[in-house]
């Protein structure tokens, strides 16, 4: 079967494939503006295919042509498809590692094709360029993966690490038996191209997964959480109230709510800015989180009202919450420029539910009047629906 393929046939299909996928990396990425990486992966298939076809011109096209520069633009194409992987991945400076051994391993071929090397010695300096490369974008793959992005970046480590165990044989090959020719039909050449085809097809594939689905991750995260304070949204507080309320009307236990809205924040606002405001907001939260439970849930309701929901508590539990929260931030300076530094408080309404009878709009609404009341007795203050 071997016979009826040509290596110079299957050399002209790899680079006009990595060409097209090339193409359509760098329209996707034009198209999803958010995910620059495509970009890099799209130059990358670019660059290589553009390589595999100088290389296929060898004998029509002048040597310096079709040998150093064909195996430099092909040795930057699957950097950049390194590099692809290690931007997705929020590697800190993507590109200088990749890049240094990249320049360090092309000058060494040049040096290899200008002393006039044999064709083995370039085979062996080019092939162990492939094994250093795929080996990196495979552990680049799988090293950041995490959730749902897992599957996409096992398939291309898996994909590259094929191609790094036929590169080997390739090579363990060249060394043992040398190359006569470029274009050679055995066995293990034949088969090392055609992995290379296959692997440059199913990583592609695979890589544009992995962009989707984290793409999705983000629109999950955004009709999830608040974007600024990047706690549940209201939407996500309604659902998981609904949920908590269920939970308690069947089991009989209690459930509490709170609500808690800074106090003068929009005194704030005005005199500082809403840049200011939102730093105030988030400080507020990140003081929250400390004093809560894993079971508690907290979400921004709108504007500075905050809503905490404590399954399984009782009334004087939800108290300490409540005086925890209100102590963690009240008397404290607000991370923002004042002279003198302007202090922080909070109010909050607590209400509490249990039995059959408890609904969410009911505690909401308790505990949003508790709040109110706890504003006209002076703020600064936690107190508990009636």
């Amino acid at each position: 079967m071997l016979e009826l393929l040509d290596i110079r046939t299957i050399f002209f299909l790899f680079g006009l494939i990595a060409l097209f996928i090339g193409a359509t990396m760098l329209a996707v990425s034009h198209w999803m503006k958010a995910d620059v990486s495509l970009l890099d992966w799209g130059i990358g298939s670019t660059m290589a295919g553009l390589g595999v076809l100088l290389l296929y011109g060898r004998g029509y096209i002048p040597d310096w042509v079709s040998i150093p520069l064909a195996n430099v633009i092909a040795m930057t194409g699957q950097t950049f498809v390194w590099v692809a992987m290690r931007r997705f991945f929020d590697v800190k400076n993507p590109y200088r590692l990749p890049f240094l051994i990249t320049g360090a391993w092309c000058v060494l071929f040049v040096g290899v094709y200008v002393v006039d090397a044999s064709l083995t010695v370039r085979t062996l300096v080019s092939t162990a360029w492939t094994i250093l490369i795929t080996a990196a974008s495979a552990y680049a793959a799988v090293r950041g993966a995490r959730g749902r992005l897992i599957g996409p970046a096992v398939v291309i480590a898996v994909v590259f690490a094929l191609l790094c165990v036929f590169a080997i044989f390739r090579m363990i090959n060249a060394y043992r038996f040398g190359v006569d020719t470029v274009f050679s039909n055995s066995g293990p050449v034949i088969f090392y191209f055609l992995t290379g085809i296959l692997a440059s097809i199913t990583s592609s594939a695979s890589f544009l997964l992995l962009t989707i689905a984290r793409l999705h991750a983000r629109l999950d995260k955004l009709a999830t959480l608040d974007s600024l304070t990047e706690v549940y949204n209201r939407r996500s507080l309604d659902k998981m109230g609904e949920v908590e309320a269920e939970r308690a009307r069947r089991t009989g236990q209690p459930l509490c709510l709170l609500v808690a809205d800074l106090d003068h924040f929009k005194q704030i606002n005005d005199a500082y800015g809403h840049p200011a405001g939102d730093t105030v907001l988030k400080e507020f939260v990140a003081r929250v989180r400390d004093g809560l439970r894993a079971q508690d849930i907290l979400g921004r309701y709108g504007g500075e009202e905050f809503v905490i929901l404590l399954p399984a508590t009782e009334i004087e539990q939800a108290i300490q919450v409540a005086e925890r929260v209100r102590t963690a931030w009240s008397g404290r300076a607000m991370p923002i420029s004042a002279t003198p530094p302007l202090m922080a408080t909070v109010s909050i309404g607590i209400a509490m539910g249990s039995g059959p009878s408890i609904h969410l709009e009911k505690l909401y609404g308790a505990a949003d009047r508790a709040l109110y009341q706890a504003k006209q007795a002076g703020r600064n203050r936690v107190v508990v629906a009636s």
